[in-house]
């Protein structure tokens, strides 16, 4: 779907128009009809406004929704004279459901806030009662256990396990894989996220971690090998040129 959240407010006698622009926004659909809609925010920092921001963008998708409806219903006229015909909408209808999460692919803990109530400060906690909260839906790579990761259905489980690790056994995590490919668009995006430092060839459609990893060991060997040989041939002439040879 178009990620673009857009609202238009009053702003004294004009319009305003707000548009905020999500990561990814996706509908859950049988064809015929929608139910439920899918917003992913990727973080690579924490966010501590957070729980605002999610909830800005869902009430938008709301306002929309509301907005569109009642332009049909309008145009159908098919509204009761009152409360109908002030909001808009009929005594039955219904909004689809929208559902926001947050991808965080730090490799330390999410310490940010994880509601709205997380961020207000009610000095008197009986006011809570009276403030609707807006809660988190959030993946932290850092805080899943690894047992957690094979829960995923997808190559994000993998990503996400790769990100945990990514600061110190990330090579231990590529060799797990036991030259199982990942998708080009994986392997590019870990590569980026992780500061993976490999070198990537995609064949048959998919990308080959193990192997891109067993080719840097051995550069890095042969490597080895060359500077060893340049030390030991500079030795060499360094001792002839000064009588020693």
């Amino acid at each position: 779907m178009d990620s673009a959240e857009v609202s238009v407010l009053f702003k004294g006698k004009d319009l305003d128009r707000i548009q905020k622009q999500r990561d990814l926004l996706r509908a859950l659909t049988d064809g015929k009809a929608v139910y439920v809609i899918l917003g992913s925010e990727f973080q690579s920092e924490v966010h501590y406004g957070m729980p605002v921001k999610n909830g800005q963008y869902d009430m938008m998708n709301y306002a929309a929704q509301v907005e569109k409806k009642a332009q049909q219903n309008r145009a159908e006229k098919n509204l009761k004279p009152g409360a109908e015909y002030l909001s808009g909408l009929r005594k039955g209808d219904k909004l689809i459901p929208v559902v926001t999460a947050v991808i965080y692919t730090g490799s330390r803990s999410w310490d940010g806030p994880r509601s709205l109530h997380d961020m207000l400060d009610f000095g008197d906690d009986s006011l809570k009662a009276f403030v609707p909260d807006y809660k988190l839906n959030i993946i932290s790579a850092a805080d899943l256990d690894d047992s957690e990761f094979s829960k995923f259905h997808t190559e994000i489980g993998y990503a996400l396990k790769l990100l945990k690790h990514s600061g110190t056994d990330a090579d231990k995590v590529i060799e797990e894989r036991n030259h199982k490919k990942v998708s080009p668009e994986t392997a590019f995006f870990l590569k980026g996220a992780a500061n993976l430092d490999l070198d990537f060839e995609i064949e048959d459609g998919g990308v080959d971690m193990c192997a891109s990893l067993e080719r840097k060991y051995k550069e890095k060997e042969q490597f080895g090998i060359q500077q060893g040989e340049q030390n030991a041939t500079n030795l060499i002439n360094y001792l002839w040129e000064n009588g020693r040879g």
